[in-house]
């Protein structure tokens, strides 16, 4: 949060990059008239407030979501916003890059990480940038680049970086002191330091072409791969419609209680697995089972499809098996 003085008032506001799901809250104090907030543009609509006890305070999370504006098909990134405090006749203007996320307690925003690339499938990195910082990248034993990327949270395709790669990429990205813990006042002692005052992102190389292929963007809005195995298809399905009466007769006699039912619903369930996986790509991939958007790769195209609902168990070990299931698109059928 930030805290800043306005014509004897003390304003407190989010910080420039804060979380859309997450309560952000503006405090106005000594105040003794009502004081109006507006998110957005100039011709966003004003929120008016009344002071109690010399204090207004609102909560604009909601103001912020509305104006991200995310559809089921969207792949949220980068966003900014204004957000306008008008005391009187005098108005208090600041910035906002939200995030289409949220933080919880004992969470670390942004940290040091490893990476995997599925080079026969298209994929991203997503990289937070706080305050247009160096980022440099380098393959193998070379050297490292310089890389040029705006500020806020960006997803970059680094297939072409990378092309000639054998056995690792590396991205660095070399922080201000605010850089690593961009949040460090959200939650106390929530955010670790970062080593070397850096963000490392090793990348490391799969060349398999076989199995499923999602993404999905996480709590921080971060966007996930991942190639899963294969499992079991499971198909069911239901009626749909009336059912209709058919009238059957053949040379001798005249038939009822036959009939159909309109059409047919069918909808298959398929099990996906990542087999002996780490526990930090363990805890990576429990994040599905957190996002509402999660998109398979099938022939060429982004497919949404959803996570079947339930639990999972991670038993802490350095190997272990993630297993999902899928519930696919619904099965488009005649209907009479």
């Amino acid at each position: 949060m930030r805290t800043e003085e306005f014509n004897g008032h003390t304003i407190t506001y989010p910080d420039e990059t804060c979380f859309a799901f997450n309560p952000q809250i503006v405090t106005v104090d000594r105040v003794t008239s009502d004081v109006s907030f507006r998110v957005g543009t100039y011709y966003s609509p004003v929120d008016k407030r009344s002071p109690i006890d010399g204090k207004v305070s609102i909560d604009i999370s909601e103001y912020i979501k509305a104006w991200m504006e995310v559809s089921p098909t969207d792949i949220p990134s980068h966003y900014s916003l204004s957000l306008s405090v008008i005391i009187g006749e005098q108005t208090f203007a600041t910035t906002l890059k939200p995030i289409w996320g949220a933080m919880n307690i004992g969470e670390v925003f942004n940290p040091s990480r490893t990476v995997t690339m599925f080079r026969r499938f298209p994929s991203t990195i997503t990289i937070f940038n706080a305050n247009n910082d160096h980022v440099k990248i380098r393959y193998d034993n070379n050297e490292y680049q310089d890389f040029f990327t705006n500020n806020g949270l960006r997803h970059w395709d680094f297939s072409e970086k990378f092309r000639d790669a054998k056995d690792f990429g590396m991205i660095k990205i070399l922080n201000t002191p605010e850089s690593p813990s961009a949040f460090q006042y959200t939650f106390d002692r929530t955010f670790k330091p970062i080593p070397e005052d850096a963000v490392f992102i090793k990348v490391v190389f799969d060349d398999c072409d076989k199995g499923i292929y999602l993404r999905w963007l996480d709590r921080h809005g971060f966007l996930q791969y991942w190639l899963f195995q294969e499992g079991d298809l499971t198909g069911q399905s239901s009626n749909e419609g009336e059912r209709l009466n058919v009238d059957y007769s053949d040379v001798k006699y005249t038939y009822n209680g036959m009939g159909r039912y309109q059409g047919k619903i069918f909808q298959t369930t398929r099990k996906a697995c990542a087999t002996l996986v780490n526990r930090d790509t363990f805890k990576m991939l429990s994040t599905i089972h957190s996002s509402p958007i999660v998109d398979m790769y099938i022939d060429g195209n982004w497919i949404p499809v959803n996570i079947v609902p339930g639990t999972f168990t991670d038993s802490g070990a350095d190997l272990q098996d993630f297993e999902i299931q899928i519930t696919m698109p619904e099965t488009i059928t005649q209907m009479l």
